[in-house]
């Protein structure tokens, strides 16, 4: 019996050992490889008219640090072409950017102030700006309150409907917290909602000194899904399939208007970022690039 168990160690150490040593092999692969950038510009538009898919596209928000800000771009220009191909909506525009390679040299003819004006520069790296970015979120929000959302409709798993009189946040004085924010793309579904409940799951097992308390802020922009009732309905749809362990609401703006003002005060749900806050409810750790 004994030696059976030895045995079984035997061959799980010796398992554990080849896994360290794939995984050391791949890292090593990887760092010489060298981490893939891919070209960023900084720049969210919109249709000039909203009523005519080809109106053409103004600029709706600038990424801080990005190279879109180093050019010059202001909200509310008109872009008339990239590289002298004509644009005429969002998604087109966003295919002509991300054909070009990181640090290639952009031209574009815009309209701003009823004047033909032409801006050009370099496109930049999406992971170098938005590594940049969020570590000027964290000197920035460190030791200071999260800022609270704009609005919110929370999840009340008795009625299994959303009420705006909850707020789940009120409550998470005097506890360790963690917030995330997503929506249902595959990746936040799996990297952040449902990692949520394992986290509340595989720590509410544990002793600790001070309690500690979980919230998920869904918040979808995307074409076709963004605004309030379109994210209640798909907010729905996720927790309804996939039943949270805590507490869930949906972040909106009131009219679904959303500022440049806004997008910077809303870092977390804007970047589906994660927050950690002490018991104060000051941020001790946000991270806003990458999963967490």
């Amino acid at each position: 019996m004994r030696f059976a168990r030895f045995a079984r160690c035997l061959i799980f150490l010796y398992s554990f050992s080849f896994t360290l040593a794939l995984s050391a092999t791949a890292r090593g692969q990887a760092q010489q490889a060298g981490p893939v950038e891919r070209p960023f510009l900084g720049l969210q538009t919109e249709l000039k008219n909203p009523q005519d898919p080809k109106s053409g596209v103004i600029v709706a928000y600038i990424w801080p640090l990005s190279a879109a800000k180093e050019m010059g771009f202001q909200i509310g220009d008109e872009i008339r072409t990239l590289n002298d191909v004509l644009i005429t909506d969002p998604e087109s525009f966003s295919k002509e950017v991300q054909k070009e390679n990181v640090n290639a040299k952009l031209r574009f003819q815009i309209r701003r102030g009823g004047e033909d004006r032409k801006v050009e520069g370099r496109i930049g790296s999406r992971e170098k700006t938005m590594k940049a970015y969020q570590e000027s979120i964290r000197k920035e929000l460190s030791g200071k309150p999260l800022p609270p959302l704009p609005g919110a409709a929370w999840w009340n798993p008795e009625t299994k409907k959303w009420d705006e009189k909850l707020d789940p946040m009120a409550g998470l004085k005097g506890k360790l917290s963690v917030i995330m924010s997503f929506d249902d793309c595959e990746i936040c579904k799996e990297k952040r909602y449902l990692r949520l409940t394992q986290m509340k799951t595989l720590l509410s097992q544990t002793t600790g000194p001070l309690p500690l308390e979980y919230v998920g802020v869904f918040y979808d922009v995307r074409p076709g899904k963004a605004g309030k009732e379109a994210n209640l309905k798909t907010a729905t749809a996720l927790v309804t399939s996939s039943p949270p362990a805590v507490p869930i609401g949906v972040a909106f703006y009131p009219g679904d208007k959303v500022t440049p003002a806004d997008r910077e005060k809303q870092v977390l749900i804007h970047n589906h970022g994660v927050a950690i806050l002490d018991t104060s409810g000051n941020v001790e750790f946000i991270q806003t690039l990458g999963v967490p």
